[in-house]
């Protein structure tokens, strides 16, 4: 199940000590527990695959608009955070 790889991947960052996968990682893992709270039941892969391209066309529109305000620091942070998102969806 996918929800069972984020969180392995979760264990390698923490391992790893990789601090910004680990924020990326933790922060879809939030994502789907807030949904999973919701509709009161577990999240099939379908409906994970789902959330993690929604997190994703936000950061799209994020880094847009970072890219606007000339904030390369930031948009360089929401690609790597949409480079680690877009492994999920394979």
């Amino acid at each position: 199940m996918l929800k069972q790889q984020i969180r392995t991947d979760v264990i390698k960052a923490l391992k790893a000590q990789d601090k910004r996968k680990l924020t990326v990682l933790r922060a879809l893992l939030s994502e789907i527990r807030n949904k999973e709270i919701d509709i009161q039941s577990e999240l099939k892969n379908e409906d994970v695959l789902l959330l993690v391209k929604k997190q994703i066309k936000d950061l799209n529109k994020a880094k847009e608009m970072f890219a606007k305000g000339a904030r390369a620091d930031l948009v360089k942070q929401n690609e790597f955070e949409i480079k680690i998102l877009k492994g999920y969806l394979s």
